[in-house]
């Protein structure tokens, strides 16, 4: 890890950095042994971490560890060292200390399945007699169909290089950029990604996904995002395809690997309200399922991708794809 400029160090809060870092827990993994240790000392701890941080801290190697999701698969999960793990919490807080943490609350969640739904209603004019009336009437909704998408292994393939221009835009600390940087190429030994399941990658994550969001906001798409996950608002089929593509160019390609987002089609939104008076029996199952893969020409500025019917499309398989997913189903599924 480069060495912290004296500028830089004397305005990192390493106190607070080390209190929240010990109350902190990793999901899926145990809680760390040590730290009450490390907090009985916290005065000690602090003025090493201070003297080791001004003449360039020595760091470990992350070790990554496998660890059960709590539904089903699994997902590799890194575990820092005490002293790494403060300084990189004391260094991003001290980045983004002008900008609020990434609410990712249950209620914030609502907020965003529920908000093109919301937006339908909204863009809809009362209709003639029912003033001040606030829903969609059924089959009169603009909005027919909603993109959902994320974005694939979101935090191993963050380009380092395209976050810190995004960091230096925000704050102008080059020094600080560059000491965070470089403990995480350390600590990796790449130059791209972030250590999951980490609450400082929450917020840098935070700040490397708007770059996507604004390039879609840019094109004209009415979303909304959680994390890396993305719902788009549609007027009919050809305009989800268009949707997901824009995504996809938006989406930041990584040394070695291009990104690519998993989407689908799902829901018509006429279909919304009916769920709520009539039986799900009443909407059709699936529209389409299709495999996006192959770049071709186009006179656009980006290169979209082909979509192409499978086999498996033919049959009305529903089998997990990896890649870039379009499916079209019905709204009872994505309403529940």
């Amino acid at each position: 890890m480069l060495p912290v400029p004296a500028d830089v160090l004397k305005r990192l809060r390493l106190g607070q950095a080390l209190e929240h870092e010990a109350g902190s827990w990793q999901s899926l993994l145990p809680p760390a042994p040590g730290w009450d240790g490390i907090m009985a000392n916290s005065s000690e701890f602090v003025q090493w971490m201070t003297g080791q941080l001004r003449a360039g801290m020595p760091t470990a190697p992350q070790l990554v560890v496998t660890a059960r999701k709590p539904q089903h698969g699994v997902r590799p999960v890194p575990v820092w060292g005490f002293a790494e793990r403060v300084a990189y919490r004391a260094l991003v807080d001290f980045l983004l200390r002008n900008e609020p943490p990434p609410d990712r609350s249950p209620e914030a969640y609502l907020d965003f399945i529920g908000g093109p739904v919301q937006y339908a209603r909204d863009s809809e004019p009362s209709p003639e007699g029912f003033q001040g009336f606030s829903g969609v009437q059924v089959g009169s909704s603009l909005i027919h169909y909603v993109v959902k998408a994320d974005i694939t292994a979101f935090y191993d393939y963050v380009d380092q290089g395209i976050l810190s221009r995004e960091l230096l835009a925000r704050t102008g600390d080059y020094a600080a950029i560059e000491c965070l940087i470089s403990l995480l190429a350390d600590m990796q030994g790449r130059v791209y990604g972030l250590p999951q399941l980490l609450d400082p990658s929450d917020r840098l994550a935070d700040v490397y996904i708007d770059i996507v969001e604004r390039d879609v906001l840019r094109r004209g798409w009415p979303t909304w995002r959680f994390n890396d996950d993305f719902r788009i608002a549609a007027r009919d089929f050809g305009d989800a395809l268009a949707a997901i593509e824009d995504l996809a160019v938006a989406a930041p390609r990584t040394p070695g690997k291009t990104s690519t987002c998993r989407s689908m089609t799902n829901s018509r939104l006429n279909s919304v309200v009916t769920i709520r008076k009539t039986s799900s029996a009443t909407i059709p199952r699936v529209l389409v399922r299709a495999i996006l893969s192959g770049p071709r020409r186009s006179s656009r500025s980006h290169t979209p991708l082909t979509p192409r019917l499978s086999n498996e499309v033919r049959r009305g398989s529903t089998s997990a794809r990896s890649g870039l997913v379009i499916c079209a189903t019905c709204a009872a599924r994505w309403a529940a």
